[in-house]
């Protein structure tokens, strides 16, 4: 006969999965997006979708797309900063993500 396992088990096991999805989306979007994001930009949209991921009940599933969109969000901020600022203002802004 077989047992169902525990919901506590299933929410480790996913926890972990999406840990190493977050990982394995983070090298893709470094890979294709080069230093066009500053890391802590970066890390703070994938942890933003992943949040969000979870809040679905299907955070495997979801995660890529939200993470890929809110990158998205924050490459177009970071390149509209980028154009808006004139040789002679300092290159420190304060971003949002």
């Amino acid at each position: 006969m077989l047992t169902q396992p525990s919901p506590a088990l299933n929410t480790r096991v996913i926890a972990t999965r999406l840990h190493l999805l977050k990982k394995t989306v983070h090298r893709t979007l470094v890979q294709r997006l080069g230093n066009t994001v500053p890391e802590v930009l970066l890390r703070r949209a994938l942890n933003e979708a992943a949040e969000t991921a979870e809040s679905t009940g299907f955070p495997l599933l979801v995660f890529p797309l939200l993470a890929e969109e809110t990158v998205e969000r924050v490459h177009q901020v970071v390149a509209e900063e980028e154009f808006a600022l004139t040789p002679n203002e300092p290159a420190s802004l304060a971003f949002c993500a």
